[in-house]
């Protein structure tokens, strides 16, 4: 670990190409305000690692402390579908965070350009997330930033991974969080109206609006001029529209995960127990890590035997609904 010293006042420095042993690649993943993710190379063992790049010129003193946050949450959660911390370097400029590379890109790439999921396939992964998020919650963790966006695949679209903890935070019993985060589209009527909340029933609704899009193609809430006033209005008084061709267990399932009322939404427990997520069909992908989360939660046998992957359908989607 570099020595920290004060970053200079009146020079931005270039991400380094090297640090430590690991060799910084000039392919760029993903970008943000403060933090640039680029591939990386580990010399010591040549295994590939995602570089998230944050630089400390761009953070307030707030902002550095959740970074902080960020890679203590990271180095505690330690779960087969949360992307995982392998390594992080801070030096007087930058903070490095070097995160399991999930070359499968993440679940809003897949919906542009799969169309949308059958729900044999979205029960899939769904699985796997609330299996994660289960994990979080039982540790004290909050996501506060679940969102498609956020989940990551690996490259045969088989295992899914949640991700950028920025926004989590640890839960202290009986103390609700004040302050709001997240993504508007996925935010829950107790985010949106700034009133204090559980961020486990906040992740829980935005775990609904995941899967709701996953299954539809579009979002629950939209507002055609993109206003986030419109956005809020909606998620804290429109009703939800489903489509004929939704199973009424999953209809049922998503209208208990998005209650408007955070006393009247289901527990993550009791989604675990829903007759949606019990079902069990011949997935069309490999089913083995399902079934170790299946027994663990319902005490049942999945199918052994695998088929190739082939349950998404090849056309053009957008996430907004017409």
């Amino acid at each position: 670990m570099a020595v920290k010293a004060p970053p200079s006042p009146n020079v931005i420095h270039p991400i380094p190409h090297e640090i430590s042993y690991w060799k910084i690649l000039d392919k760029v993943l993903g970008s943000g305000y403060a933090a640039e993710v680029r591939l990386a190379f580990n010399k010591n063992d040549c295994k590939m690692a995602a570089a998230k790049i944050i630089r400390k010129t761009n953070l307030s003193p707030e902002e550095e402390q959740n970074t902080r946050n960020e890679i203590e949450i990271l180095a505690l959660l330690n779960h087969p579908n949360i992307n995982k911390l392998v390594d992080w370097i801070e030096n007087e400029d930058f903070f490095f965070i070097f995160l399991e590379y999930c070359a499968g890109g993440d679940m809003y790439s897949l919906l542009d350009r799969c169309e949308i999921l059958k729900e044999s396939a979205a029960r899939m992964f769904f699985r796997q997330i609330i299996d994660a998020v289960h994990y979080m919650h039982q540790v004290g963790v909050a996501h506060r930033d679940l969102k498609l966006e956020n989940i990551y695949l690996d490259e045969s679209w088989r295992r899914c991974y949640i991700g950028d903890f920025g926004l989590s935070a640890y839960k202290e019993k009986g103390r609700p969080f004040e302050k709001g985060c997240g993504s508007p589209l996925y935010a829950s009527p107790e985010v949106v109206s700034c009133q204090p909340y559980d961020g486990e029933k906040a992740d829980v609704w935005s775990l609904g609006v995941v899967l709701y899009t996953l299954c539809t193609g579009n979002m629950p809430f939209f507002s055609e001029s993109n206003s986030s006033a419109e956005v809020f209005m909606k998620i804290m008084r429109s009703p939800v529209s489903y489509p004929d061709s939704m199973s009424p267990e999953l209809r049922d399932l998503l209208a208990a995960m998005l209650q408007k009322d955070p006393k009247d939404r289901i527990s993550i427990e009791d989604i675990w127990r829903h007759p949606w997520m019990a079902k069990i069909d011949k997935l069309e992908m490999t089913a083995h890590d399902n079934a170790d989360i299946v027994r663990r939660h319902l005490g049942v046998q999945m199918p052994t035997h695998t088929r190739a992957f082939s349950a998404l359908t090849r056309s053009t989607m957008r996430i907004a609904a017409k």
